[in-house]
């Protein structure tokens, strides 16, 4: 179906938005409480593909300090247990 997403494939990279404001990051060490479900995120933690957003675009946003970016493998994710799903974008959440 053409509204069907597509499927995230072990080979991808996938980006966190980590804000700067938050202090999850010290500059050696991401904190677990970057990959924490925020409010907003009911359905588990919202990550960019790479496939799909740069770098650079993931790191805009409208925090006021800005971002830092996490780069993950799926292939790591997947081999630790952890379910990688595509949910397409949709303007109310």
């Amino acid at each position: 179906m053409a509204d069907e997403p597509t499927p995230i494939e072990d080979d991808e990279i996938l980006y966190r938005r980590i804000p700067v404001s938050k202090e999850w990051y010290d500059g050696k060490t991401v904190y677990a409480e970057a990959f924490e479900p925020r409010s907003n995120e009911h359905s588990g933690i919202s990550l960019f593909r790479a496939k799909f957003r740069s770098l650079e675009e993931v790191a805009k946003g409208p925090a006021k300090q800005g971002y830092y970016v996490a780069s993950l493998s799926v292939a790591d994710l997947r081999r630790v247990g952890i379910i990688v799903e595509p949910r397409p974008e949709t303007p109310d959440g």
